[in-house]
């Protein structure tokens, strides 16, 4: 599967600290990208629902 891939520990250890620390509401996708050390776009081709689809991948 592409995605598992692409995806590594850092990068779910980056969104799930967003997410902890900063809850879904209050943070934008520049956060999840400064912590995962990925651009935007890329996050958007990983996760097509954005941040709902980001909160499922990490619980």
């Amino acid at each position: 599967m592409r995605l598992q891939k692409t995806l590594n520990k850092d990068v779910f250890s980056g969104l799930t600290e967003v997410f902890q620390s900063k809850g879904y509401k209050a943070l934008i996708l520049q956060d999840l990208a400064n912590a995962t050390g990925l651009k935007k776009a890329r996050l958007y081709h990983l996760f097509p629902r954005g941040k709902k689809e980001m909160e499922k991948a990490v619980l």
